[in-house]
C-alpha cells in the first residue's frame, strides 16, 4: 500500500510541477483559480499530502488534464471529456465560452490538438483573474495576444508534450 501511495504521491509532485511551471502565473492566481490556498498547493508538490477527490477535480479541470494524468495513471493528459469538463467549469465559474465545436457525436472539432483548446482555458481563468486585480497592464495585454495568437493558429502556445512554450 505505502508503495502505491508513494508512487501517487510522486507523480502528483512530478506533474502538478510541470503544471505550474508550465503557465507564467503566480503562486496567489493559481491559488485564486484552483480555489486551494499556498500551502495546500505546496503539500502536493512536496508529496506530504494528497489532495482529496474534489480538490484533484478542480486542479485537473483548471487546466484541462484528466485526474489519471496527474497521478501518473495516463500517459496522455488530454482527453476529449476532460476539455469538455474543463470548458464547462470555466464557463460556470467566469462566464467565460471557451471556443470549441462538437460535431454530431459530441466529439471536440475545432484545433488540431486538445492541448490548444487546454490553453485557452487556462489563459481565460487567468486573464479573469487577473482583470479583477490591479495587474491589468502589460500582463493582462500579454494573455490577450496568447489568446488570439491561439485562436488564430489553432496551436498550442505551452505545450506538455514537449513541456516548454513557444513564447
Amino acid at each position: 500500500m505505502k508503495i502505491c501511495l508513494d508512487f501517487l504521491k510522486n507523480n502528483l509532485k512530478n506533474n502538478l510541477s510541470k503544471l505550474l511551471s508550465l503557465y507564467p502565473m503566480k503562486s496567489r492566481e493559481l491559488e485564486r483559480i484552483v480555489l486551494v490556498d499556498h500551502k495546500t498547493l505546496d503539500a502536493y508538490k512536496t508529496k506530504s499530502r494528497i489532495p482529496g477527490a474534489l480538490t484533484m477535480l478542480s486542479i485537473a479541470s483548471t487546466f484541462g488534464t484528466t485526474t489519471d494524468w496527474l497521478f501518473g495513471i495516463s500517459y496522455n493528459p488530454y482527453t476529449e471529456e476532460s476539455i469538455k469538463h474543463a470548458a464547462e467549469q470555466c464557463y460556470m465559474k467566469f462566464q467565460e465560452n471557451i471556443p470549441y465545436k462538437l460535431d454530431d457525436n459530441y466529439n471536440v472539432i475545432h484545433y488540431n490538438n486538445l492541448e490548444a483548446i487546454a490553453n485557452l482555458i487556462v489563459l481565460q481563468q487567468y486573464k479573469h483573474i487577473l482583470s479583477e486585480t490591479s495587474f491589468k497592464s502589460s500582463r493582462l495585454k500579454k494573455i490577450e495576444e496568447w489568446i488570439n495568437e491561439i485562436n488564430e493558429t489553432g496551436e498550442a502556445k505551452f505545450t506538455l508534450l514537449t513541456y516548454g512554450n513557444k513564447n
